[in-house]
């Protein structure tokens, strides 16, 4: 995790920078998205389980995700590792230079922390998302920080230029 722990306690107070490298590295493991997913969400049979909730994949159509945010990548590959097949579509906007590639769900680059023309992009791609599932479809949404921003579409009364100015 620490790629350059032999450099960090080569000198000064080894044994407290030691401590304080296996703390860090402690904590960094403790916020890890991908390993927060895989911990808290569960697939057994046709059941999906997301903490103290349960799903039964058998009486939807269709499963989307969509979302939005800089630890978005991280949620939504550990969610197609654990559905698989199962996802029909999906849709998420990161942080430019964290796009990657997923089987089922679109990863779009977007601008953080002002939005841009793909910021707005992005937002519509959620909604169309959104717009398409019906009362027989399972949507699982992915947010994390930086969402206002990767991923908006201002309503009709705040024009574009305020929503940058406000997020400047």
């Amino acid at each position: 995790l620490i790629k350059n722990r032999n450099q960090l306690v080569a000198h000064g107070y080894k044994a407290g920078r030691e401590k304080v490298i296996d703390i860090v590295t402690a904590a960094l493991r403790g916020v890890n998205a991908r390993q927060a997913v895989k911990n808290k969400v569960r697939l057994l049979d046709d059941v999906l389980k997301i903490e103290d909730q349960s799903f039964d994949l058998r009486i939807f159509q269709n499963i989307y995700a969509i979302g939005s945010g800089k630890a978005t990548f991280p949620l939504a590959s550990a969610l197609e590792e654990i559905l698989g097949e199962r996802m029909n579509d999906g849709f998420i906007a990161v942080k430019d230079g964290q796009n990657g590639r997923l089987n089922h769900i679109r990863v779009m680059e977007a601008a953080h922390p002002v939005p841009d023309h793909r910021s707005v992009a992005a937002g519509r791609q959620v909604l169309d998302i959104a717009k398409r599932a019906g009362p027989e479809d399972l949507v699982i949404c992915l947010m994390s920080g930086g969402v206002s921003s990767l991923c908006c579409v201002p309503v009709a009364d705040i024009s574009f230029d305020d929503k940058m100015t406000t997020s400047r």
